[in-house]
């Protein structure tokens, strides 16, 4: 909708800009404008899109998997043993040959017990050998591809006594998760949950575990009349057993991969909503029910916009979303039933400052990207990922306007680069790779989203949202390669692409560009020069925009394919200030040369975009024209810019914005300009804060606001804050306890510890760091039987292997601080005894916490302590 205003107003602009300009056009072949030791060249050097199977260097090439079967459905029966950690499984495989004749059925089963194998349609048993990790069933007859065979395989799998590995986007392998199976942490929920990505669901069920398969199913599994479960497809039936369990039957029609099966079963929250008859589900933790729409923001408006978007009505039978703990990736997008992690679930005051809606957005939009088009192998994971990251832009430009979306984007840009030169550059689509979970990084995501952004543009938004459309009618519930994306946008357009997913998909790197404005007022002349410093040459069709003194603006192609090249500007009348790549479109570090402060202060008052503003207001250092920017910046319509514009008010002129930031401080839209204004006014000693910062406790909605206020009374009235402290104590809010703590950590007692204790053990992983830290800090001011009794708490966190990794080290590495600062604390007559408890305590529990912990990492940490 907004870029759609947007073009809007630019093409109004343009129609009053033509009065007053004259064509572009292209510096000549042979035109230098400034001397460099660069070889011209004239064409882009293409590759051949072959690509050979052998070897490069230590990287093997990863080929898409070879199916001699087309597994056509797959019904489970399962029930679990929480003590052992064991899944009771019971498959009906149907399957028929993909062309050429079968006798044999080859299954990923990874640490199975096999009980039984047999024929369904004979019943008679089968033989089969397994090895452990695949298993091969003998059909007993040759079949052909007019053929169907049914398998049935009775089974035990044991997920948790499998080695298992990760990397830093799916930190586990291990395909089924029990959490606090023995129920022995009364902080932390029992659940089950999978994590099917990328091939870890034949841990749980056997499967031809590749993205290139894909099949429908039904899960009846069994549990505890208590667990609520969730699956994919419909709730068929739900069944009550004469033994307190109840059997729920789950089924799914249309077909997916495997790795987008999926099981979440414990004590839920369930909220029901609706789309278009469809039923949605939100499962929370029952302490978040009431806030469970608002966590899964815009559910229903979402699917709305996917669906017009994308030109494709959601397919699936259902939408549900689940929160669970110790999720062992951010999300996980399984077919019509969501995975999220734990940190997603927030209370509403809370989602006042941070919002889940990039990430159910990204979950969402793989439904389209990932679960009706899927990618053949995982060296075309952009397909699924690089979609998913662009449809955040889509959403966040629909629902909250451009500069939201940009800000998003100039995010995702700079995690991409940061990755870029920190980890090094690969192609988007990387066939050579040691593991494939290396492909969940910041190219398949980051780069992969800019890129379209970029395709977008080029082709314009009808003929972009057209392709899209055509390229999943056409490969609807199919595998894809990136040339079949390539082939729907040619279709469309009616030109040849390749030149475009040649350098962006299938090359590594981006253009790293200098930008030269050179400036001929005698003749009304502008020549923009662009040198493309990095070895491989990109073309880059992009625009320039002129601004001119009567408010026109103008906009000029500028199709860029030589190391050096060049575009004449000839006007009536000469711009105030010229814009490269005036759309924001390119995905490139470009550093402008010989922009004037004066220009770039004319781009931070005109400019529509988050880039160009942010930009300008960046690049703009003399007095001259900082204050003026500032006073530009603090009415901006974004809250970022306006933010940004607080932070940098100097002593000298605060005296000017003082009221102006009171103002802010309690009415500002943004919960972060609030929080902002409050803290410049703190910085200059503002008369009347405590009053302020007090009122804003009382009254601010968003918890990081009460927060921030809350930190300065407490400086300023010790007693005022802890009383106002005492009474926020209770609150949920991870947000506002850290607050609280920090309040604590200064004036607290004794008496506040059993609140950190239950505090601690209650908290997320995402706050563990600032929460342990302002522990430590109240620790410092207590006596040494309080210490004593931390202690012995942190020793029970940290050798508990059911807790979470980093909440043991971080208990681990708070025991290891005790232990010295006991030390210091023994130099002292009167206390030492005491102490010298303490850190005799402290050194017994560490050596326990050592002689349990079974993590080889924080073991290697554990040896300095």
């Amino acid at each position: 909708m907004k870029l759609s205003v947007y073009s809007l107003l630019f093409s109004v602009m343009a129609i009053y800009a033509c009065k007053t300009t004259k064509p572009a056009e292209l510096v000549p072949q042979d035109q230098t404008l400034v001397d460099r030791d660069f070889t011209e060249l004239d064409t882009l050097d293409i590759l051949s899109d072959m690509e050979p199977t052998e070897p490069i260097g230590d990287l093997p090439y990863n080929p898409s998997a070879k199916r001699l079967f087309d597994l056509v459905h797959t019904a489970l029966d399962l029930s679990f043993s929480w003590e052992k950690q064991h899944v009771f499984g019971k498959a009906q495989i149907t399957s028929k040959p993909l062309f050429y004749p079968q006798e044999v059925l080859t299954l990923d089963a990874k640490g199975f017990d096999i009980h039984e194998v047999k024929d369904l349609r004979t019943n008679q048993k089968l033989e089969y050998s397994y090895d452990g990790m695949q298993l091969q069933i003998k059909l007993g007859r040759t079949y052909t591809r007019k053929d169907t065979a049914k398998v049935y395989i009775h089974y035990t799998a044991k997920p948790n006594e499998l080695p298992t590995s990760g990397l830093e986007a799916i930190t586990s392998d291990k395909g089924l998760f029990f959490i606090n199976p023995d129920g022995s942490d009364a902080s932390k929920p029992k659940q089950i949950w999978t994590q099917g990505e990328t091939e870890n669901n034949s841990r749980w069920f056997p499967t031809f575990d590749k993205p290139n398969e894909r099949m429908s199913q039904e899960i009846r599994v069994t549990v505890e009349d208590k667990y609520k479960t969730l699956s994919n497809g419909k709730l068929v039936s739900s069944t009550k057993n004469p033994d307190g369990t109840r059997t729920d039957y789950w089924k799914q029609d249309l077909p997916h991969a495997p790795y987008l099966f999926m099981l979440a079963i414990g004590e839920f929250a369930w909220v029901n909503d609706q789309w278009k008859g469809k039923p949605l589900h939100y499962l929370v933790e029952p302490e978040f029910e009431s806030s469970a729409k608002e966590i899964f923001n815009h559910t229903p408006e979402m699917l709305s916009f996917f669906s017009e978007r994308f030109k494709y009505e959601y397919p699936w039978d259902k939408y549900g979303q689940v929160v669970v703990r110790d999720f062992v990736s951010g999300a996980m997008e399984n077919t019509g039933a969501v995975i999220f992690g734990e940190f997603v679930q927030k209370h509403k005051r809370d989602l006042i400052d941070e919002d889940n809606d990039m990430i159910v957005a990204h979950e969402m939009a793989h439904h389209w990207f990932g679960n009706i088009v899927t990618c053949e192998s995982w060296a075309n994971l952009t397909l699924n990922e690089g979609f998913a990251n662009y449809s955040e832009y889509l959403w966040a430009e629909y629902k909250y306007g451009r500069d939201r979306a940009d800000h998003h984007r100039q995010d995702e840009r700079d995690g991409y680069l940061k990755s870029a030169y920190t980890q090094g550059m690969h192609p988007l689509i990387r066939y050579y790779h040691r593991d494939k979970e290396e492909m969940f990084d910041a190219h398949s995501y980051n780069k992969g989203g800019l890129v379209l952004h970029m395709l977008r543009y080029y082709v314009g938004d009808d003929a972009f949202f057209e392709a899209l459309s055509q390229y999943l009618h056409k490969n609807k519930f199919s595998d894809v390669e990136i040339h079949e994306l390539r082939l729907a946008f040619e279709d469309v357009t009616g030109e040849d692409l390749q030149w475009f997913f040649e350098q962006w998909f299938l090359r590594p790197g981006h253009p790293d560009l200098e930008i030269y404005y050179h400036q001929k007022p005698e003749s009304n002349q502008v020549i923009v020069e662009v040198i493309q410093l990095q070895d491989n040459l990109y073309r880059l069709p992009t625009k320039v925009a002129a601004y001119f003194a009567d408010g026109a603006m103008q906009t000029y192609d500028f199709d860029i394919r030589r190391k050096q090249d060049s575009l004449v500007l000839n006007f009536d009348q000469m711009p105030v200030y010229l814009q490269f790549d005036s759309r924001d479109e390119l995905l490139a570090v470009a550093n402008e040369y010989n922009k004037t402060e004066a220009q770039y202060y004319q781009q931070l008052k005109r400019s529509t975009l988050f880039r160009d503003r942010m930009m300008a207001f960046q690049a703009i250092e003399s007095p001259e024209y900082v204050d003026s920017a500032i006073a530009v910046m603090i009415m901006d319509p974004y809250y970022l810019m306006r933010n940004t514009a607080v932070e940098y008010i100097s002593e000298d002129i605060y005296p000017i914005y003082q009221a102006q930031l009171v103002q802010m401080a309690t009415s500002d839209p943004h919960s972060y300009v609030r929080r902002g204004a409050l803290e410049k006014l703190s910085e200059f000693g503002y008369g009347e804060l405590a009053p302020l910062a007090e009122k804003l406790i009382t009254s601010d909605p968003a918890f990081s606001v009460v927060g921030a206020a809350l930190a300065q009374l407490s400086n300023l009235d010790p007693d005022r804050g802890m009383a106002l402290a005492q009474k926020l104590k209770e609150e949920d809010s991870e947000s506002i306890l850290q607050s609280v703590a920090s309040v604590f950590a200064v004036s607290g007692t004794e008496k506040e510890l059993d609140w950190f204790q239950n505090k601690l053990d209650r908290l997320s992983i995402f706050t563990l760091f600032p929460m342990f830290e302002q522990y430590l800090a109240y620790l410092v001011q207590q006596d040494a039987p309080t210490v004593l009794k931390a202690a012995g708490q942190l020793g029970k966190i940290g050798s508990d292997m059911g807790q979470n990794s980093y909440k043991r080290l971080m208990a681990t590495s708070s025991l290891a601080v005790i232990k010295y600062m006991a030390i210091d604390k023994m130099e002292n007559e009167e206390t030492g005894p005491a102490w010298y408890l303490v850190k005799t305590q402290a050194e017994n529990l560490l050596e326990q916490i050592k002689a349990t912990e079974k993590d080889p990492n924080l073991l290697e940490r554990y040896q300095n302590f």
